[in-house]
């Protein structure tokens, strides 16, 4: 009995040895445990989710089926075009996954010349990138392009660690080093006004905050103590005297009524303030006592003609527009004296020069000789007021004697100068209609005093005119 029962346990077991190198070979084969009493034959199971096919009898299972090489490649461009569909782009990183490595492995061939024309098509059809960096340059250039539409320039700030800020920082260090991609980037940055230097695009930045204060304050003499702007403008003044800002930056400067002395910026505005304060008062008499800015700025001019410190150009333009350098009302009554007298004898050197033709005075003849000699030597002190120094100018007052003798040649008349002298001292019709018994002897002197310097010096005009004289302004 146990014989029989033997037998046939032993026909399985050898049954099992003879089928377990097969069915080892693929995970879906086991071979159950056989225990005493069980109905252990060799099976193969299949396991649901694989695509693994049952061997055939008496051989090996087979391999994975693989997909025809045309059904792959559409199969890859499906998962690129939902992944456009989801990013907005067909540019997958090169290490995401197999469709990474597919999109990078498509341009190889490509720039090989190893993909068919009918895939490079539909690869184009679905907005696919052959130049992944070239489509990014494209987009920041876009960016930055609809930034200067938005500010005017192209001076993105570079250090908020932006995007386009920092793509804006590559371009420039890439042109500086000779690395940038191509001549056409160079020519397309610079035709919206990029800037390759650093220092350009601060200078773009500071004159964009100019054009701001200038709105604002309608002048661009921003003071210097101002925190950025301040030295920066007291910079392009600088460079300017220096002959070192281009010409192009000038031209820009000056478009927006920059000054480049900024004093003389200011004391032209102050002459602008005196032409509408004669416009509506009828004379250029501001009152110097209240403390206005404009009064102030009158008795300024005043004290540097008389120290002789004042130009020949603000001199013309204060007395084309009837500015008086002397005011009697405004001087004690010992100055005031002074003056009269020097006029005086001014109107009699004119009438000396009218006669005899020079201002050579002889020093012994009379008080006037003494006179001319004082001028000479207060002059050469240095102590002499501009004021008087111009109205000895004019007649061709010799400061310097050789041989006692006049040069026409070196010591010329100023015609325009005596003409504007003689409109400032002829007295004006009012001035005179006012004289009256119960004038005061100031006004009186001051009109008879003005009379008489205005006719000696049309007398000495009249005749030079008379004679033909060549006469040259200075």
């Amino acid at each position: 009995m146990k014989t029989i029962i033997v037998a046939p346990l032993l026909v399985v077991v050898l049954l099992a040895v003879y089928l377990t190198p097969a069915c080892s070979k693929s995970p879906a084969f086991h071979v159950p445990t056989v225990t005493r009493g069980s109905r252990a034959f060799g099976t193969c199971e299949r396991h649901a989710s694989s695509r693994r096919l049952m061997a055939p009898e008496g051989g090996p299972p087979t391999a994975k089926r693989r997909m025809p090489h045309g059904e792959a490649w559409n199969s890859r461009l499906e998962e690129l075009i939902l992944y456009r569909e989801e990013h907005g782009h067909c540019n997958v990183p090169h290490g995401q996954g197999k469709l990474g490595y597919w999109v990078s492995f498509q341009r190889q061939r490509r720039n090989k010349g190893k993909l068919s024309r009918e895939r490079i098509d539909r690869l184009d059809g679905v907005g696919f990138d052959w130049d992944p960096l070239e489509g990014e340059w494209l987009a920041r250039f876009e960016e930055l392009t609809a930034y200067r539409a938005a500010h005017g320039d192209c001076n993105v700030n570079t250090r908020t660690g932006s995007p386009l800020g920092k793509w804006v920082k590559r371009q420039r260090l890439s042109y500086s080093k000779g690395r940038i991609r191509s001549e056409d980037h160079i020519r397309m940055l610079e035709s919206i006004g990029f800037t390759w230097n650093v220092f350009d695009e601060e200078w773009e930045s500071r004159f964009d905050e100019l054009k701001e204060y200038k709105a604002l304050h309608g002048n661009c003499d921003v003071q210097t103590s101002a925190e950025k702007l301040g030295p920066w403008v007291s910079t392009q003044r600088q460079l300017y005297k220096e002959g070192m800002l281009s010409h192009e930056r000038i031209e820009r400067l000056e478009s927006i009524g920059f000054a480049w002395d900024f004093f003389e910026a200011r004391w032209y505005a102050r002459f602008d303030e005196l032409i509408m304060y004669r416009e509506e008062h009828g004379n250029c008499n501001v009152n110097t006592n209240t403390g206005d800015p404009l009064g102030y700025w009158v008795s300024a001019q005043r004290k540097a003609y008389k120290k002789g410190s004042m130009s020949k150009d603000r001199i013309n333009l204060l007395e084309s527009v009837g500015f008086r350098w002397e005011l009697s009302r405004q001087r004690n009554y010992v100055s005031w004296r002074l003056e009269e007298r020097w006029k005086t004898r001014y109107a009699e050197l004119v009438r000396y020069l009218t006669e005899h033709g020079d201002c050579n005075v002889p020093h012994r003849r009379d008080s006037l000789g003494t006179w001319v000699v004082t001028q000479r030597g207060t002059r050469k002190k240095g102590s002499m007021s501009q004021y008087r120094t111009d109205y000895l100018n004019c007649i061709g007052f010799a400061w310097e004697i050789e041989r006692g003798s006049w040069r026409p040649g070196r010591h010329r008349p100023d015609v325009e100068s005596i003409a504007r002298i003689i409109e400032v001292e002829r007295p004006s019709p009012e001035m005179i209609s006012s004289i009256s018994s119960a004038s005061t002897e100031g006004l009186k002197t001051r009109v008879e005093v003005g009379e008489a310097v205005a006719d000696a010096l049309q007398g000495y005009l009249n005749k030079i005119d008379g004679h033909g004289l060549n006469v040259t302004t200075t």
